[in-house]
């Protein structure tokens, strides 16, 4: 189960085979690697192989941990050399004991065990094959190193009593080994010396070596010292990437150590970019100082990046790697500007002034510009002494009041604007003036500035005060009779008239032009139209004579220019035509005097209607007719006086309604007034917070923007 195999390392391993793996049972050395040759076991496990340099061994394969090496024979059963190299694997006869191997030159040897040995059969017998012709030995190839395939190939010399005519010519390979090829023969298989010459003593180039060499610099010195150097020098070359090439002429004397040393490049100093800050690109670079003992020819010069940043290019060299102090001078001390400061200032005013304050401000001055948004730009020129605080303060705006849109109600575009007045100590040049929206508001524009933030009042003066014009009141008016009169009745009537036209429904329209000194209640009056006559009557009593009219009497307070004429009917019923007019709407007494041949009051009849003593013969039909018509009559009257005053009622309904209308205006006005007041204040005291708190925070970023250039500085 033992697994036995040969090794470039010149050794014989043997293995005990465990199926997925192996264990090491041992190793035999010998003096000359092996050839391709391979052991070979007998079935009594004894171990055949020979050596590169031609010696044959027997091991005992038995107990593989014993085995020594060529010079300890532990677990050797014998050895012996064939004067010749081999590459021959070992051949068994069938008993295993006589082992058959071949060598280099041409001769097949058959070993066994000596006689001697007890374990030998004593049946065996020795085999003895005559020595062959002596050949020269296999050409050795690719042996050695080091050899320039340019320079003549090195001498062989073969030295020894048996050389014979062995000759030997070597050739150089690409790779700096040697090939050796033999000509002539030993006189026997005793050893032989082959000596190949060395070749010229040389160096191989060095590339890529060192760093931090600058192309562009002289090339540094090559150096070789050693009392074996002989004519070997270098020279050498500056990479791209700071790294050498040294290439090597001449030889040195033989194969010793030599030393090879190369200058230093020349010392430099790295260019600095983006260092420091502040430094502004509108003034002149700063200037770089260097400082040590070692500075050399170095020299520096700053250029400013737009960034504030400098770069520093060196020139120059120092005199060694020790450390150099590089000192640039402070940029000119600046204040960066300021943008979008403050607030509430107006941009068509003069902008305000900036002012500086501090023991080392220096030439520094400021001047500042307003943005459309009110806000402000400060720009620094000149430069303060030194990087302590200062103090930078900005005047304030010139104090305004921002206009105001759309507030009050009520007034008319088509009068004048009212006149608009301020009020307060401090009113400065602040002024008002006001215009009328479509929608009846006020816009109100300031000019002029007061001469501090303190509460103004501001007053509006009220529109002219105006009465609506009334459609539809009233009742019972002709449109054929001239329109009635207006009368307005009240100490603010002012200018204040009316015009009355009559509608097609007896209905009122009435005008107004002028206006009221204010909007106090007045008293407006229509007179009544004219008051016309009761509807003729017809059909009136009975037993009239057509011939001889009754008389008709009108009574009455009210009666006027009312009077009435009789007819008689045919039927000897009565027409009464009345004319003229009566002076009031007061009741009136209608009486028709009695026909001829009848009785002589001025019933129709003996008896009254109503009279509850009469008999119904006491009365005709048309008598009843005729008091059907009266009563008729009566509630005609009685209707026009209460059509006439439910018109009244409604004039005065609609009197009382424009009169809640006109003081809803008026109170509608006075809450306007009031809250353009309180609009007014508010907006002033925030107007003075923002001021105030603008004021503030310019003071604070002035400040901060100082510290903070101090900081970078």
């Amino acid at each position: 189960d033992n697994v036995y195999f040969t090794s470039t390392d010149r050794r014989v391993f043997a293995f005990k085979d465990n199926g997925a793996s192996a264990t090491e049972l041992g190793n035999f050395q010998v003096a000359s690697n092996f050839n391709r040759q391979s052991p070979t076991v007998s079935a009594t496990n004894e171990v055949f192989f020979v050596s590169g340099g031609g010696v044959a061994y027997s091991l005992d394969g038995t107990n593989p941990a014993s085995w020594g090496d060529s010079t300890n024979l532990s677990g050797v059963n014998w050895e012996h050399a064939m004067g010749s190299t081999s590459r021959s694997t070992p051949a068994l006869d069938p008993t295993g004991k006589v082992a058959f191997i071949g060598s280099n030159d041409n001769r097949l040897y058959a070993f066994t065990a000596e006689p001697t040995d007890p374990a030998v059969d004593p049946g065996n017998v020795t085999v003895s094959v005559a020595d062959g012709t002596i050949r020269k030995p296999a050409n050795l190839t690719s042996i050695g190193s080091g050899y320039d395939p340019t320079e003549t190939a090195p001498t062989v010399t073969v030295t020894g009593a048996n050389k014979g005519t062995l000759a030997g010519t070597s050739t150089i390979n690409v790779d700096g080994t040697l090939n050796v090829t033999f000509t002539g023969a030993p006189t026997d298989t005793n050893n032989v010396t082959v000596s190949v010459a060395n070749g010229v003593a040389g160096v191989p180039n060095l590339t890529g070596i060192g760093s931090g060499y600058t192309l562009g610099d002289p090339v540094p010195a090559v150096t070789i010292t050693g009392a074996n150097k002989g004519t070997l020098a270098g020279t050498s070359t500056i990479n791209a990437d700071g790294t050498l090439d040294v290439a090597f002429t001449g030889s040195p004397t033989d194969m010793n150590n030599v030393s090879v040393q190369v200058a230093d490049g020349l010392a430099r100093v790295g260019n600095l970019a983006n260092i420091g800050s502040g430094y502004d690109p509108a003034e002149a670079a700063p200037a770089v100082t260097i400082v040590g003992a070692n500075k050399g020819t170095l020299a520096g010069t700053a250029s400013i990046n737009a960034d504030g940043t400098l770069n520093v290019n060196f020139t120059g060299n120092p005199t060694d790697l020790a450390d150099l102090t590089v000192q640039i001078s402070d940029g000119l001390i600046g204040l960066a500007n300021l943008a979008n400061i403050g607030s509430g200032y107006d941009p068509a005013e003069a902008a305000p002034a900036v002012t500086i304050v501090g023991a080392n401000k220096g030439t520094l001055t400021g001047t500042s510009s307003v943005n459309p948004d009110g806000t402000l730009n400060v720009n620094f020129a000149g430069n303060p002494t030194d990087t302590a605080n200062l103090t930078v303060q900005v005047a304030d705006g010139a104090i305004g009041v921002a206009d105001l849109a759309n507030i009050g109600s009520g007034y008319d575009p088509a009068e004048p604007a009212p006149t608009v007045t301020i009020v307060g100590a401090n009113k400065g040049t602040l002024t008002g003036t006001a215009s009328v929206n479509p929608d009846g508001t006020l816009n109100v524009n300031f000019a002029g500035n007061p001469t501090d933030t303190a509460n103004l009042t501001v007053q509006l003066a009220d529109g002219l005060a105006r009465v609506n014009n009334l459609a539809g009141v009233g009742g019972g008016y002709d449109p054929a009779e001239a329109a009635p009169a207006v009368t307005i009745s009240g100490a603010t009537q002012g200018t204040l008239a009316g015009t009355s036209s009559i509608n097609p429904d007896g209905t009122l329209n009435v005008n107004f032009t002028g206006n009221p000194t204010d909007v106090t209640v007045l008293g407006v009056q229509a007179a009544n139209g004219i008051i016309q006559p009761p509807a003729n009557l017809t059909g009136l009593g009975s037993n009239h004579d057509p011939a001889s009219p009754p008389a008709v009497t009108i009574t009455g307070a009210d009666q006027g220019t009312l009077a009435a004429t009789a007819s008689v009917n045919p039927n000897g019923t009565v027409n009464v035509n009345f004319t003229g007019n009566p002076s009031g709407t007061g009741p009136l007494g209608v009486q028709v005097a009695g026909g001829s041949g009848g009785p002589p009051t001025n019933a129709i009849s003996s008896k009254y209607l109503l009279d509850m003593d009469g008999d119904l013969w006491d009365f005709t039909v048309e008598e009843f007719t005729n008091m059907v018509q009266i009563v008729s009559d009566a509630r005609a009257q009685n209707g026009a006086e209460q059509a006439s005053l439910n018109t009244f009622w409604n004039l005065l309904s609609s009197n009382v309604t424009e009169l809640e209308r006109a003081a809803g205006r008026i109170t509608d006005a006075d809450f306007a007034r009031e809250m353009t007041q309180l609009g007014k204040a508010h907006i002033l005291s925030r107007s003075a917070a923002s001021m105030l708190v603008n004021q503030n925070r310019s003071n604070s970023e002035a400040l901060l923007t100082i510290q903070r250039l101090q900081n970078l500085l």
